[in-house]
């Protein structure tokens, strides 16, 4: 299935990613080129530079073969736009919208945009982690009734109703009262709970108390450590005699005649004279070495048959290299009997792989058909009615 990705951020570039692993072809599209830099290591799908809820882009990423489209991008206009786009110019069946305002997630879920709202989802996975914590359970207060509420309060034991000031036998004594007792209740003032005092723990005023000690063990080291700098007396680097209090010169060294030893010149020697006959050599050899051309080994593919024959294309030993009758192919051939996403030629381990994309005629190497393939030097490939050839080529560095 071909899957249309709007947004190349943090979470298109993994969606994007595990898509491919999936075996499903990948159209990413971001507005920055840049963005694809977070895409994985050798990811094959197609890279538009665009905004996504524009139709040419959209259309150049191949939407009108879309089984899917994904809008994730960081804006939730961005994202809406897209996804109403590609349902309603489109008409693709599968469209989901990242949206972060959760007040806007439920009014685009009734237009029948399916969402996924980031903030109520993390908001719901809170709660829920709360409630195990603390051994109740959550309940969702859009998706859930009031019987459904009652249900679960009336099958708790006696003794959490009693905890949660519930009574159950005395309540329903007073509902089965007569009007008299009726206004009599209304009439009772209502019981007073007196306030529970909490002492706090033995081990919370232990903490307080080790902290403090460890506080006023500091401040004395600090003191210590300042009167030890303000006794300490200074020495002469140069000969080791102490210092008077304010001199900042040693009187020793100061009397002292100062004289730095001269350092004997080093006599200069003259480059040993060469021969005529080195000379020679040496010039021959640079002569040489500026006509000399480097030449790298490069892989190639190389139409021999039918459209565009001649023509060689270089394989990227970094990224995939997709052949098709598509243009959003990097090799497109037009040929009827090839699929508009035929094959594609990844860089798997130091060797090129050649893996067919479920084509409807297939593709042969070497006149057999094959679903993955490791290309080896003068592979035929046929593609319809259309042979490449692989191969190795000296060219210039």
């Amino acid at each position: 299935m071909h899957v249309v990705v709007v947004g190349c951020g943090r979470v298109g570039s993994e969606l994007a990613g595990t898509l491919e692993r999936l075996e499903h072809t990948v159209a990413i599209i971001d507005k920055k080129k840049d963005a694809f830099r977070r895409l994985p290591k050798g990811f094959g799908g197609y890279r538009i530079v665009g905004f996504g809820f524009d139709r040419d882009t959209l259309e150049e990423a191949g939407v009108r073969d879309a089984g899917a489209v994904a809008a994730v991008t960081s804006g939730d206009n961005s994202n809406i736009m897209a996804a109403r786009v590609a349902r309603e110019t489109f008409e693709v069946d599968r469209v989901v919208a990242r949206i972060y305002d959760p007040r806007r997630a439920a009014i685009y879920e009734r237009l029948g945009i399916p969402t996924v709202a980031t903030v109520q989802w993390t908001i719901e996975r809170v709660l829920r982690r709360i409630a195990k914590l603390t051994g109740g359970e959550y309940f969702p207060v859009g998706q859930t009734r009031g019987a459904d509420l009652a249900a679960r309060i009336g099958a708790l034991p006696a003794g959490a109703l009693a905890a949660v000031g519930v009574a159950g036998g005395s309540g329903s004594g007073k509902a089965a009262a007569g009007p008299a007792g009726a206004s009599a209740a209304r009439k009772t003032p209502p019981a007073t709970v007196p306030p529970r005092t909490v002492a706090p723990s033995t081990a919370g005023r232990r903490a307080v108390w080790v902290g403090l000690a460890l506080t006023a063990a500091a401040a004395i080291a600090l003191v210590v450590a300042a009167w030890r700098q303000k006794r300490a007396v200074p020495i002469c680097p140069e000969c080791a005699t102490p210092l008077p209090a304010d001199a900042t010169i040693c009187p020793a060294c100061a009397a002292a005649p100062t004289r730095m030893p001269a350092r004997a010149k080093a006599p200069l020697r003259e480059p040993p004279e060469l021969s005529a006959t080195v000379l020679a050599r040496m010039n021959t050899t640079e002569e040489y070495l500026e006509k000399t051309i480097t030449l790298q080994e490069r892989p190639v593919l190389a139409i021999t048959r039918g459209p565009r024959a001649g023509e060689v294309f270089e394989l990227s030993a970094l990224a995939a290299t997709s052949i098709g009758r598509s243009r959003l192919n990097d090799i497109q051939v037009e040929d009827v009997s090839i699929s508009g996403q035929h094959c594609r030629v990844r860089p798997e381990d130091g060797h090129f792989v050649l893996h067919d994309l479920k084509s409807t005629n297939g593709t042969m190497v070497n006149d057999k058909k094959v679903v993955r393939h490791v290309l080896a030097e003068g592979d035929i490939i046929q593609l319809g009615e259309t042979s490449l050839q692989y191969r190795r080529e000296m060219k210039r560095g």
